[in-house]
């Protein structure tokens, strides 16, 4: 049977079209103006590379942010739930996932058949979630592509001790204005955020092998300073790791029992 998921996301939607387990499909796209239109698009790209049409898709489920928007979904889940099912089912030896999106930090530990165990998420209000590294960046005009790059650069990165994103930006600016050097900047952000991180790795008494999905999985230093840091291995999924809720999300929809408490 063939099956989607959608993962509706702060800053991209993203969909995975699977055929039992196997990803057929797949899409990431920017939200840019209304969420029809980019719902639309994404699903047009998702269909295209799995070279199916729209009717044979069986059914839906949704997750995320704005997983409530997607009217044709039989159901809305939590995206811990789909990111747990979905890690193990690339690799069973997967203990806990990272999950580090736009707004938010989750660790995820997924339980010894596959499913949910425990979710932890940071303050909402943290300066700590890979909408702030972007914005920082775009403040010292660094490409997020060559983030990286600028921060393994760095001898010497700054550290901010504010832990609210207000305060840290303002913080972060008037040292921009005094001529910090923009590779200390960000990599003393990226450092921030991989701290942060580990402290909810360890409050959640997560064990490994360890997984990392959302935006800043493809942040080359943020993995780097992680591996530094954790006790623990950590695994490469073999799927693009902005799209494993979205896959995990596909794969409940081709009616694998869920967990009873999730």
């Amino acid at each position: 049977m063939i099956t989607a998921g959608i993962d509706v996301g702060t800053r991209f939607l993203k969909i995975s079209i699977v055929d039992g387990t196997v990803l057929i499909g797949s899409a990431v796209v920017e939200m840019r103006g209304t969420f029809k239109k980019t719902s639309v698009g994404a699903f047009d790209r998702a269909l295209a590379a799995a070279g199916i049409k729209k009717r044979n898709i069986k059914k839906i489920i949704a997750t995320g942010y704005g997983g409530h928007l997607v009217k044709k979904a039989i159901y809305t889940l939590k995206d811990s739930a789909c990111i747990a099912r979905g890690a193990w089912l690339q690799d069973r030896r997967i203990k806990t996932v990272i999950d580090a999106g736009g707004l938010f930090i989750k660790v995820v530990t997924i339980d010894e058949s596959g499913f949910l165990e425990q979710s932890y998420e940071n303050e909402k209000c943290a300066a700590g979630s890979g909408r702030f590294l972007e914005m920082i960046a775009e403040s010292i005009d660094i490409p997020f592509s060559d983030i990286s790059r600028f921060a393994a650069d760095s001898m010497n990165p700054y550290v901010s001790t504010s832990t609210c994103a207000v305060f840290a930006e303002s913080d972060i600016i008037t040292q921009i204005n005094m001529g910090r050097h923009g590779g200390d900047i960000i990599a003393g952000v990226i450092n921030s955020i991989a701290a942060k991180t580990v402290t909810l790795v360890q409050g959640a008494s997560a064990e490994g092998p360890v997984a990392i999905t959302g935006g800043l999985a493809k942040v080359r230093h943020f993995r780097d300073e992680l591996i530094k840091r954790l006790d623990h291995e950590i695994i490469d999924c073999p799927i693009d790791p902005q799209v494993l809720p979205s896959y995990g999300a596909a794969l409940l929809a081709q009616g694998i029992e869920l967990n009873r408490r999730h």
